[in-house]
Parts: structure tokens; C-alpha cells; sequence
């Protein structure tokens, strides 16, 4: 019985269903459950005359629908008995929803039907994506809880199933009388099975992409095929059909049920259960399945183990879980025991499962106090836990490859990318199309008792090793988008830009109230080589105090002003929000704002007036500070320069303050650039004295020829310049995040730097132990002091053993990150350990962080009044914008919980930033030596350079060339495959003995591994008689190196004894490499590889279809001197040695090849800073013989002047390129800015 009752405020409806029951014991009973309806929910949408107090209540924007259609989505049952009104919901919330993140679809509501139907089907990734759709602002889409509103709620009756019922049309009916407007609900019935009622549209979810998307039907048609299989469509099955045969499964993995979200919060609550990211090891033993590690905060970061399926549990790397510490009789069970073998030398044995036969290229983990302690190595002493529940899954987009077992099959393995995640069993009916090809695919689900998730196939990227595949593919693993269009400026954020017609240019305002004009002062920038989005500028005056006489300084940092543009809400901003920061690849950027700004209006570009938010310091003649004003600016920059021509300037100005070029005669740049930077190396050195730390990374630059192929890696240089300027930034950053704490108390946007665990620093301690030194790691202050130490110490003899143990101080710091002040406990503070300040923050590059956007709409609320700044945002007519949705849609600067939600985001975003970047670096790198492969060498040639030895890996080495910034893998290569008995030993080359770089290509068999630590790898060479007596079980296949193809042999047996007693006097006579090498009593040789020695290597590029390149190394022997040793070329293999790449004749192809590349890039750099102020110029560099000479259509006066001072600089190194295009481009970048 059904009873209905209105609350007093009239405001709830309360509905009583009474049920009788009848038992032996009670007899009859009557239960009744009350359920709680509101009538005071509104629609969202703008305009409606019933919901318009309603309306008025949420923060959200409403929609405005003129002249647009509603659509609704749902779970469309398809069962040919059900009436017309049960069939008006779509599968595009289940099949189809990755056609929902398309931009060209927008307005439609998410009724809790839906969400309710996904739940019960535990399809979270696709609840998650929805309310990812409601969070974001530019999608326009709402959630109606059409099951707690009166009007539309519903009971079930016992005749239907659970999806009929929510299926049911009149649900909506109540909802569309609202509105005069049509709808269109999304519908996969064919059309004539269903009649049109009321005002609602009925149309298949096909038809409609073809209506509004038809650029996208070829990417629909492609997705439809692929998900033709049942399990994609929801609606394919009632929920009570789903129920029974999941519960049908059989569970031979042992997986477990999860436990209930109830359980999950008393675990939690009584920490009986415990919460942590699950990271998937490499550590695989040969009999068992993976092995992955859980990081509680409970155990101080130490890592919990899980072992194999039961532990981990349908977990995947990267998800956040719920685990429990395994009991002793759950730890037996695992069987531990014979994963560690009988005997010793079976502890560090691992593999990589992978789709292909095992690649001799693996190494294993590197050796670190982590990876060593492992169950193979020490399961007694470690903890173990097991996955009780997923709190967040980590299925997003996921790059993979095919695998193809059966081409007339309709279940597929796609291979992710990602190695550490499993293959996913996905469905396409015609996988000849995706053949060979990165694809997208997304897991749906992961049943008990399945080895695999289940998943579909969204959409296919290009084929494998096409370099814009491969950068989309990088895009998608890094979370940054599905694609590169999809980075493209919708039409609404390019409607708000201002007008860029030269009859309607937009042109600063020079009497805006709140704004002071400073464009008489001589503002000068330093940035990068070719930099268009130029966020900062700087100025420096010496003055003399009016009332004392005495010397002052005035230091200004002046930051565009993106805010001015920007505004809080709008379609920019929300796209700028949504990306968080600008992304740089190698040959590329996708901007966080539109390039009208990024590059032009807000770009503080030279002899243009620009906006600008100014911080300027008044300092006494000892640095000292004595007042700071923040506040907005006019400026114009008078001068644009890279770091390397303000280093020229400096230089020479310090060495010759009377003989200065025209540009600073006028604006006296010497004496300024000299000024400044004396004043910022003074408060370097007391932040130095605080406890900054001054450490390294690692970047190198790449230089395209014409044909955008890469003509030349290098590292970046660090300049003086660069930390001077970097000074000046963390002043303004410091001050800024000051002046908005003081104000803004709970909600500042603040950037900290949390102290690091001090067992990161033990790999760090042992190197500095094994060199001789000594690391305090008790607070920033005696680290940096214990760094500046070994520094004075080791001096420039050892440089390289300093510049890895700052590279190394850098891993193991903490992660700085963006956060709401009011979410920091007071007895922490807000300090930044690397920078050793007490505040900090981002406040000098809007143009490509949103942070720093956030932090300027702070610094400008705490200036002005609440008018005054609605005042001055208002002041732009140009700029189209939504008023209503903007003010909706902003955020709100005084609310911590807004603020912190942005911080998360961005933080996010930032680290995603970082990921890609490191990865396009190395896969150009990667692609450089492709290229060097397929276009210089022939077959069997092999590139050798020297390297330094950076980590002890299991079964080899990690090794770096620091001059190409290339770190890569060198394995020792295993004799047999896994479980044989051969794969207990390795093959090293003989040139390993002899130092001849023709015998890298004959091998040594029966090498062992007899010591691996942090440290050093100890290898066993056999004695003459072992290798007599084994030599006939040594099959062809075995000595092949790795996956290079070159043609190698085993070593002479009858010479073997004289290559060992020749190691011997070699290893002695090189007294600079001290060989650990000692007799033992069978004869046998140990032979030892340290960290930071040096070796010489040959570069590889392993190619594999389920991965991306990856280079490794192949060692050849350690770097000795030149005297006494044999390079000769190998008869079948040809050698191109890179360290001497420079001294080769001007006929090799590789040498020219670079050359003629950077000389390209120099004329395209050149022309493109002359053009914007030479009509119709151009510059060319052409090289003949030994003589390079420049042809050039600017003015005779400029090109005598370049060409002479082309002529000048060759003169004076007339051997050294990179010095003569180097400092012919750092005056081109000073010249140009005097015209």
C-alpha cells in the first residue's frame, strides 16, 4: 500500500510503502519504508518560469538553451515486448561515452537513473567520467536526481525488471512540461517503434552524430564496430541477467570480493585496514605472477609487498586501495619459498613477462635499499598485504597494440604500452584495420576469477613509429589529451580573444584606472633562444636618495598581466583552468592560452606597450630591502634578449665597460645587466647561506634542419645568467605569496616544499662514503653545506662525481606542490626546503601556468577594494563574454575548499606536464639515433661513445652519456632462456680483456653474476678448463648480441688463456682504472664495474610494436687512454666512434649532417627575429670548403656589419662551429632590437 504525505514546509513529500509479511513464529508483520521526496528542485536551465526561484539557489551555472536542443541520457532496454515509453534512454552512456567527451556535444542532462543502472553494473570508470562531464563548466551538463524529486520519482513493481523500470519514459515526462523548447532524446530503438509524446524528440544516437558531429562519423563507425560485443552495451542484459552470470563466474585465480563501501569506512576508521597507491614491480619471479608494492604512511613510506593474484587482486598499477596485512598462515600459502630457488645464485634471476620472447635487453630493477629488500631476496623480514578493495580505479585512456592471435577472431589482447599494466581482452570485428597500429582502449571491468580485465576499443591513433603517432600516443599515457586536435582553441575561447585586424587592432588603454605607466623606464628581458610567450621583464636603476645622498637601488619585476585578458569564468579561462599549463614537447608546444596572447598581446615583446602586474623593490647600497610596491603597470620593454647575448653583454662589460655596442650606449644594458647581477649574486649567496641548495638537471636542447629531422643533441649550457635572473623570479615569488598570506589567510594559493625522507638519501650517503665523503642529510643547511664541500674538495678533476650527486640529491627530494594555506597546520609553516624560504609561490609566468593566474587574481583582490577591481576587470569591450556564466562559473578567491580543489588539480596537471616533457625528450633522442641508423650507417655498423656508469642493476648496468644527456640500459646477455640452465650464466665480450674495440664482437660464455649491491656488480669469468669441458653445449643462436643483428662469434678457446694473462698487464699499466681483478684458486677471473667509472659502449635502439623505441647499450670495455690500445675496425662490423665525431675529415656524412643542420636552424632563427622588423628580408648561411659565408637582402649597412662580424669571430676560433654559430646568433638576437 502506498501512501503519500506533504511535509509542513511543503517542501517534502514523504511516501510510506507498506509490505505484510507472514512467518510461522511471528505470524503476520507489516514493515514500512518511508522514502523522502523534494519538490524543491530546479531544472538548471535558464529562463524556466516554474523553476526560476529554485534555480536561483545553485552555484553552478544554468543553461541557456536558445535556439538548442535538451538531450537526456539512460539505459535504453532492448526487449521487442516492452511498450514505447520504455525505450526512450541511450547507450551512449555505456557503449558510446567516450563520444561524449567530443566538444561538439554539450547540453544534456544526467538523470540518477543512469547512475544508478552503471552502479549496479560496476561501471565506475564510466560514473566517474560522467561526473567528470557535470564538474566541467565548458560541457554545459547537469544532474537531475530524478529518483528524490516528486514529480518524476516512481515505484517499482513486481512485474518489471530492475532496467525496464528505470527506463521508464514517464519518468521525464513531468520534467519536459516545464519548457516550451523541444528535446531530443538519444534513442538506439529504430524510429518507427516509438511515438513521439508531448514535446520529446526521439532519435537514435547514430542519426544524432550524424546531425551535429559529421566530422566525426568515420570516428563513430570505427567505435560501433568495435563495440558490437554484448558486454559493452549495458542494456543488452536486465541487471538481473548481469547478476547471475557474474555470479556464475569461476574464480580459479582466488580472487576476493571487495569489500562494501560500510566495511571499507570501519576499517579505515579502526585502522584494521589501511590506504595506499599500488605500484606493479618489475621484480617477476620465474614461477610466480606479478609482484607489486603498497607505501602506507603508517609504516613511514616503507613499501608493503603483494605477491601474485590473490594479493593484488585485480588491482592495476596506479589505483588507490584498501589493503590488509596478511597473516602468518596467508603468508605460507603464498609459497614464497620456491620463488627463491635452492641455491644462491637463483636470488636476483627476474624476467618481464611480455607478448614477445624474452629480450635479453632487460636488466631488471636497478639496485636501490627498495628493490633489493624484495620477497626473491629477503621475504622473512618484509610485510605482506593483500587488496580488500579499489577506493579509486585508474582507468584512464589507456595507449595499446593489438596483439593478434587469430585474425578471424573476434576477442582480441590489446598490449598497453604501459608495461606495467595488464594486457585488456577487448572486441573488434575487422582487426585487420588495426593492425600494426597505436589504438586507445579503455578497461570497463575486471570479473573474479578473469586473468585479464575486460575493456573496448575507442579509437585508433596512426601506425606504430610515426613520429606523430608516437607524440599522440605520449598525449594519452600522460593524461594530457586524447589527442592533439583536441588541444586546438575551441571557436567559443577564439570568439573572446580580442581583434587582431590592422584596422581594429587592439591597442593598451593609457588612462585605466589603477594602472601606473612606467613606459619611460628602460625594461629589458632575458629568456630563451627563440621565446615568443615572454611572461617576465626586468629593470634596474641606481639612484641617489634625495634627502640622504646616499646610493639606492630600485629593482623592478614586471609579469604580464594574462588576468587582463583572461577573465575569471569565461571560455578562456576555463580552458585555461582545464589544462593547467602550457605542455612543451622537443619540436613543439600546446599553449595554455591562445597564441594571440601567449605570443603577442600579452607577450612583453620589445618597443611595445604591454599590461603588466609590477612587484619593484627600493634597496639601500648593501641589497638590503627597504619598501616593496606591487601594483598594475603600462610598460615597454626596450630591449628582448636571450641568455646567451646578456652573457655577452655582461662579459663584456666586465671586461671593457668603455667599448659597448650601439643598443647599449643608448639604454647603458652593460651597466645595468653588470648591476644586477651583482646585486642578485649578493642575495643568492645569503639564500645559499640559509640552506638553498644548488643542484642539477639535466636538460638538453635539439636543433631541426629544414626538414624538422634533428640535426644535433647538446646539453644547455648553464650561464651565470641564469641563476641571476632565477634570483630575481624567487623575490618576486617570495614577496608576492607574503602580501597574499597576510590578506588571504585560509586561501592563499601557496607552493611548499616538504622536508624529504631521510631513506631517500641512502644510496646517496653510500656513493659519497665510497668516494671518500661524508653527507649530513639532518636539514637543507648541512646538506648544501656537505654538497659545497665535496664541490671545493673534488674540484674540476672529478666534476662528474659531483654533477651525479647533485643529479641524485634531486630524486631524492620531495615533490613541491601547490596548496591552500588554510590546509597547512601553522606548526609547519609554508617553507620551501630546495629554496630555503618561508613563503613561496608562482606568480612570474601566467602566460603558461594557471597558478600563476589564480595568484594574480589574489595579489590584486588584497590591493584594491572589492569596486575597484570590479572596475578595472570590467575595462576590456573587446572581449566577447558570457557575463551570467562567468560569474558562475569563476572561482571564488576567499574559499579554501575552491582553492585547494584547484591546488589538487593543478598539481596534477603539473606533474603530468613534467612526464611528457622527459618523455618527448628521450624519444626524440631515440629518434635521432634512428635516423643516424637508417640514413648514415650501413648494415652491421654500430655508434660507440664513452659513458659513465650512473646504477647496478640485477642483470646489468645503467649508464649515461652526459655530452647527448642519454641514459640507457646495458644488460649482460643471458646464455639461455628462463628456467634452462644455461640462463644461470652470462656472455661478455672478450674486448672486456683485451681493450681492443674489434673483439666486442667475440664473447665470453659462462660469465656469472657473483655480487650485485648499490655499489658494484662483480662478474666471474671461467677458467680455461670450464670452458674446455662446456664449450660443446654452446649453441649458434646463443652469441648473437642482443637485438642489434650484428654479427658476432664466441672466442677462440685455444687463445683464451693469453687474453686473460694480456688483461692482467693492460689492467696494471692503467693505473688511472684501477681493475678489481684478482686469481683465484681455479683460475678464474673476477672482473668489477663501479659506479661513476667510465666504460666505452656501443648506442643500440631496441624496436618493439607494443613499445616505444628505447636505446640501450651493448659495453665494449672500460675508457682507457688511447696509447698502446688497437681500435682497429672489425672486418664484418663497421665502428663510428662519436667522441670523435669533431676530428673527423669534412667528408663524412655524419659530420655534415649535423653541421649543415644547425647551420639551417641559424639562418631560420635569424630570419624570423629580422622579419618583424624588415619587411620581406632574408638570411642565409651557406658553407663551402672550410669557408662559411652569409647572403642576406637587409640593408648593405647591416650586412657588412654581420658579415664582419661573422669574419671576426671565425678568425678567432676558425675551428670551432658551435662557437662560431653560437656567438653569431647571441649578437643577431642584441642587434635586432635597435631597429
Amino acid at each position: 500500500m502506498l501512501q503519500t504525505r506533504r511535509s509542513q514546509a511543503n517542501q517534502l513529500k514523504i511516501i510510506q510503502d507498506n509490505h505484510y509479511t507472514k512467518s510461522k513464529k511471528i505470524g503476520a508483520s507489516k514493515i514500512a519504508r518511508e522514502k523522502y521526496l523534494r519538490m524543491d528542485i530546479g531544472c538548471k536551465i535558464k529562463g524556466c518560469l516554474i523553476c526560476g526561484a529554485y534555480n536561483q539557489q545553485y552555484i553552478s551555472p544554468l543553461l541557456d538553451l536558445v535556439d538548442k536542443d535538451l538531450f537526456i541520457l539512460g539505459v535504453d532496454v532492448s526487449i521487442d515486448t516492452v511498450l514505447a515509453l520504455s525505450n526512450i534512454i541511450d547507450t551512449a552512456a555505456s557503449r558510446f561515452i567516450v563520444c561524449l567527451d567530443w566538444p561538439e556535444i554539450t547540453n544534456f542532462i544526467i538523470p540518477q537513473t543512469l547512475i544508478d543502472a552503471l552502479d549496479y553494473r560496476n561501471r565506475t570508470r564510466s560514473i566517474k567520467k560522467l561526473r567528470s562531464f557535470i564538474a566541467d563548466l565548458g560541457k554545459k551538463c547537469i544532474y537531475f536526481p530524478n529518483t528524490s524529486f516528486y514529480p518524476t520519482f516512481r515505484i517499482k513493481s513486481k512485474a518489471e525488471s530492475s532496467t525496464e523500470f528505470d527506463t521508464r519514459g514517464t519518468n521525464y515526462i513531468q520534467y519536459c512540461n516545464h519548457y516550451t523548447f523541444s528535446y531530443v532524446l538519444l534513442t538506439k530503438i529504430p524510429d518507427n517503434s516509438i511515438n513521439s509524446v508531448d514535446q520529446i524528440d526521439y532519435v537514435k544516437f547514430e542519426n544524432y552524430v550524424k546531425l551535429n558531429c559529421p566530422n566525426r562519423i568515420q570516428e563513430f563507425e570505427s567505435i560501433k564496430a568495435a563495440t558490437e560485443s554484448g558486454d559493452m552495451d549495458i542494456s543488452d542484459t536486465t541487471l538481473e541477467e548481469y547478476l547471475a552470470s557474474k555470479s556464475s563466474k569461476k574464480n580459479s585465480l582466488n580472487h576476493t570480493t571487495y569489500l562494501s563501501t560500510l566495511e571499507l569506512e570501519d576499517g579505515l576508521l579502526n585502522k584494521s585496514i589501511f590506504q595506499g597507491t599500488i605500484k606493479y614491480r618489475k621484480i617477476v619471479s620465474k614461477y610466480k605472477d606479478q609482484i607489486a608494492t603498497v607505501t602506507l604512511s603508517s609504516q613511514n613510506q616503507i613499501p608493503v609487498w603483494l605477491v601474485g593474484d590473490f594479493c593484488i587482486n585485480r588491482a592495476i598499477d596506479g589505483d588507490t586501495v584498501a589493503v590488509k596485512y596478511l597473516t602468518k598462515d596467508e603468508i605460507s600459502m603464498l609459497e614464497i619459498e620456491s620463488m627463491i630457488g635452492d641455491t644462491k645464485n637463483q636470488k636476483n634471476e627476474t624476467f618481464v613477462e611480455t607478448v614477445e620472447d624474452t629480450e635479453t635487453t632487460e636488466v631488471g630493477e636497478e639496485i636501490t635499499e627498495e628493490n633489493y629488500l624484495n620477497p626473491a631476496n629477503n621475504f622473512e623480514n618484509l610485510l605482506y598485504c593483500k587488496v580488500v578493495a579499489v577506493i579509486n580505479r585508474n582507468w584512464d585512456p589507456i595507449v595499446a597494440t593489438i596483439q593478434i592471435d587469430d585474425r578471424y577472431a573476434n576477442y582480441h589482447f590489446a598490449v598497453p604500452l604501459n608495461k606495467k599494466l595488464p594486457k585488456i581482452i577487448i572486441y573488434h570485428s575487422n582487426v585487420i584495420d588495426i593492425e600494426k597500429n597505436r589504438i586507445i582502449v579503455i578497461i570497463d571491468d575486471w570479473q573474479i576469477g578473469n586473468r585479464y580485465p575486460d575493456g573496448h576499443f575507442v579509437r585508433s591513433i596512426g601506425k606504430i613509429g610515426d613520429l606523430e603517432t608516437e607524440l599522440s600516443a605520449l598525449l594519452v599515457e600522460n593524461k594530457i589529451s586524447l589527442s592533439q586536435s583536441d588541444l586546438y582553441f575551441s571557436e567559443q575561447v577564439l570568439n573572446e580573444m580580442p581583434n587582431k585586424a590592422k584596422n581594429d587592432r587592439w591597442k593598451p588603454s593609457y588612462n585605466q584606472k589603477g594602472r601606473r605607466n612606467i613606459t619611460d623606464k628602460v625594461i629589458f628581458s632575458i629568456d630563451p633562444v627563440g621565446s615568443k610567450d615572454i611572461d617576465d621583464a626586468i629593470s634596474f636603476e641606481k639612484i641617489t636618495n634625495s634627502k640622504t645622498g646616499t646610493t639606492e637601488y630600485e629593482l623592478g619585476v614586471h609579469i604580464a598581466d594574462v588576468t587582463e585578458f583572461v577573465k575569471p569564468g569565461s571560455a578562456t579561462d576555463l580552458e585555461a583552468r582545464k589544462r593547467g599549463t602550457t605542455i612543451y614537447m622537443a619540436d613543439r608546444r600546446f599553449n595554455m592560452v591562445p597564441e594571440i596572447l601567449s605570443e603577442d598581446l600579452c607577450s612583453l615583446r620589445s618597443n611595445a606597450d604591454r599590461y603588466a602586474v609590477s612587484v619593484i623593490w627600493k634597496m639601500d647600497a648593501s641589497y638590503n630591502i627597504k619598501s616593496v610596491w606591487f601594483g598594475k603597470t603600462l610598460i615597454n620593454s626596450k630591449c628582448e634578449m636571450s641568455y646567451e647575448s646578456a652573457q655577452l653583454i655582461l662579459n663584456s662589460y666586465s671586461k671593457n665597460k668603455d667599448n659597448n655596442p650601439k643598443i647599449d650606449q643608448k639604454y647603458s644594458l652593460g651597466l645595468r645587466v653588470f648591476n644586477f647581477t651583482q646585486a642578485m649574486k649578493t642575495l643568492r649567496a645569503k639564500r645559499i647561506k640559509n640552506g638553498a641548495l644548488e643542484l642539477e638537471s639535466n636538460e638538453i636542447s635539439f636543433a631541426f634542419n629544414e626538414d624538422k629531422k634533428i640535426a644535433s643533441i647538446k646539453p644547455k649550457q648553464k650561464l651565470e645568467i641564469h641563476s641571476v635572473i632565477e634570483e630575481a623570479m624567487i623575490m618576486a615569488n617570495c614577496e608576492v605569496a607574503k602580501r597574499i598570506l597576510k590578506t588571504l589567510k585560509s586561501s592563499a594559493m601557496l607552493r611548499i616544499h616538504v622536508d624529504p625522507i631521510e631513506q631517500r638519501f641512502q644510496s646517496i650517503k653510500e656513493l659519497a662514503i665510497y668516494k671518500g665523503f661524508d653527507i649530513d642529510t639532518s636539514s637543507n643547511l648541512s646538506l648544501s653545506k656537505s654538497l659545497k664541500e665535496i664541490e671545493k674538495n673534488t674540484g674540476q678533476k672529478n666534476s662528474k662525481f659531483i654533477s651525479f650527486l647533485k643529479s641524485m640529491t634531486i630524486l631524492a627530494l620531495s615533490e613541491a606542490s601547490y596548496v591552500s594555506s588554510g590546509t597547512i597546520p601553522s606548526s609547519r609553516g609554508f617553507k620551501h626546503y630546495g629554496l630555503a624560504v618561508d613563503t613561496y609561490t608562482h606568480f612570474t609566468s601566467p602566460i603558461r601556468r594557471y597558478s600563476d593566474i589564480i595568484v594574480h587574481r589574489q595579489l590584486l583582490q588584497c590591493l584594491s577594494d572589492i569596486d575597484e577591481i570590479s572596475t578595472v576587470c570590467s575595462d576590456m569591450s573587446k572581449i566577447n563574454l558570457d557575463q551570467n556564466f562567468a560569474k558562475k562559473s569563476e572561482i571564488d578567491l576567499n574559499s579554501l575548499t575552491e582553492i585547494k580543489a584547484i591546488t589538487d588539480h593543478l598539481n596534477i596537471k603539473n606533474r603530468n606536464s613534467k612526464k611528457i616533457q622527459r618523455a618527448s625528450a628521450t624519444l626524440f633522442q631515440t629518434k635521432y639515433f634512428m635516423d643516424l641508423i637508417s640514413e648514415i650507417r650501413g648494415d652491421n655498423t654500430s655508434f660507440m661513445k664513452t659513458a659513465i656508469i650512473t646504477g647496478i642493476c640485477i642483470n646489468g648496468l645503467k649508464a649515461k652519456i652526459p655530452d647527448l644527456g642519454i641514459t640507457g640500459s646495458l644488460s649482460f646477455q643471458k646464455m639461455g632462456t628462463p628456467g634452462s640452465p644455461q640462463n644461470d650464466y652470462v656472455m661478455l665480450p672478450l674486448s672486456i680483456l683485451t681493450f681492443k674495440v674489434e673483439d666486442a664482437f667475440k664473447r665470453i660464455p659462462f660469465c656469472r653474476i657473483v655480487e650485485a649491491n648499490k655499489i658494484e656488480i662483480k662478474v666471474e669469468l671461467p677458467s680455461f678448463e670450464y670452458l674446455q669441458e662446456n664449450m660443446n653445449s654452446i649453441t649458434e643462436n646463443m652469441f648473437k648480441s642482443n637485438t642489434s643483428g650484428l654479427k658476432c662469434e664466441l672466442v677462440s678457446l685455444k687463445l683464451y688463456p693469453d687474453y686473460l694473462k694480456q688483461h692482467c698487464k693492460l689492467s696494471n699499466s692503467q693505473t688511472q682504472n684501477k681493475t678489481s681483478m684478482k686469481k683465484i684458486e681455479n683460475k678464474s677471473v673476477i672482473i668489477s664495474y663501479k659506479v661513476l667509472e667510465e666504460i666505452v659502449v656501443f648506442i643500440n635502439v631496441k624496436t618493439s610494436e607494443y613499445s616505444l623505441p628505447e636505446i640501450y647499450f651493448e659495453l665494449v670495455r672500460r675508457s682507457v687512454s688511447e696509447s698502446g690500445i688497437n681500435n682497429a675496425t672489425h672486418e664484418k662490423n663497421k665502428i663510428i666512434d662519436l667522441d670523435k665525431l669533431e676530428k673527423r675529415s669534412e667528408s663524412d656524412p655524419l659530420y655534415r649532417k649535423s653541421k649543415n643542420g644547425i647551420l639551417d636552424k641559424l639562418s631560420e632563427s635569424i630570419n624570423e627575429k629580422t622579419n618583424d622588423r624588415v619587411n620581406n628580408s632574408s638570411f642565409s648561411i651557406t658553407e663551402t670548403g672550410n669557408e662559411i659565408t652569409c647572403k642576406t637582402n637587409i640593408s648593405t649597412k647591416k650586412s657588412k656589419k654581420i658579415k664582419a662580424a661573422l669574419e671576426k669571430i671565425q678568425n678567432k676560433s676558425p675551428n670551432s662551429l658551435y662557437c662560431i654559430i653560437d656567438k653569431f646568433q647571441q649578437m643577431m638576437l642584441t642587434e635586432h632590437t635597435t631597429e
